[in-house]
């Protein structure tokens, strides 16, 4: 209930001692959130199969941001770390966090960790990437800096894209991630940029190239490649997704020694 007059009482008088009964100080819960990118809620769930109805420790799956999250929770530390590690067995790279540490957390720390810098070339996502690292505490210690180069003159004058590609192929192409990738390292100086360059929508889709086509650009030390990426729903759930998929490229990127 909302009024303080109906809430206070039934939590002082029911719900409290029934707490205090069935949880005392000696079966407090501890819990652990897990965080796992690239397989959706529904493909988590039916991997973890037995593992949600269990009991110690108890499990649980939320749709995250971009991610799935896995709440772990038992009535020790030691239940809850043999959970952790059943997930880890089932799942592998895919769970990056432990700790509930959201993606841009972990590549900052991760960066860090390596005493690596990192840059962005954001077409579609409108500099999306850029915020979610600067969200992140202390990452002016591992963020270069991003260009937003959202106009075909942008990419060919900061970044360095070739009129020949833009003209040939367009802007939307893995020649231009490509190329938009090794342009921010080099402008940067970073040792690993991503780059990002698609159709958001909702217009602007064609049938050669549709709603959701985003291609993505990675350069490091160990050479640059790109990838295709394909997703649905509104605006903000492909610029979402696609700075997702940035950021976990470049956390694959920052535990590959090559890079």
């Amino acid at each position: 209930p909302g009024p303080p007059s109906e809430f206070i009482p039934m939590w002082q008088q029911s719900v409290k001692p029934y707490l205090l009964r069935e949880f005392p100080p000696e079966k407090s819960l501890v819990s652990a959130i897990l965080r796992i990118y690239g397989v959706g809620e529904s493909a988590v769930a039916s991997r973890l199969g037995s593992l949600l109805s269990g009991s110690e420790p108890s499990m649980a799956t939320y749709v995250g941001k971009g991610d799935v999250l896995v709440r772990v929770t038992a009535c020790s530390p030691e239940a809850v770390a043999d959970g952790i590690a059943r997930v880890r067995d089932i799942f592998g790279p895919a769970l990056y966090s432990e700790d509930g540490s959201s993606m841009e957390e972990t590549v900052v720390r991760l960066a860090a960790a390596n005493n690596k810098t990192l840059a962005t070339a954001e077409s579609c996502t409108g500099g999306l990437v850029g915020k979610l690292l600067t969200d992140v505490a202390g990452s002016s210690a591992v963020y270069s800096g991003g260009v937003v180069s959202y106009s075909n003159y942008c990419k060919n004058k900061v970044l360095g894209v070739r009129q020949d590609t833009l003209d040939s192929v367009g802007a939307v192409s893995p020649e231009t991630a490509l190329e938009m990738a090794l342009g921010a390292r080099k402008l940067l100086s970073a040792d690993i940029a991503v780059s990002l360059t698609g159709i958001a929508g909702p217009g602007g889709g064609t049938a050669e190239k549709p709603v959701g086509l985003v291609y993505m650009g990675v350069a490091t030390g160990a050479g640059v490649r790109t990838e295709e990426l394909r997703f649905a729903g509104s605006r903000d759930n492909v610029r979402l997704r696609s700075a997702m998929a940035a950021l976990n490229a470049m956390r694959l990127a920052l535990t590959d020694p090559r890079s």
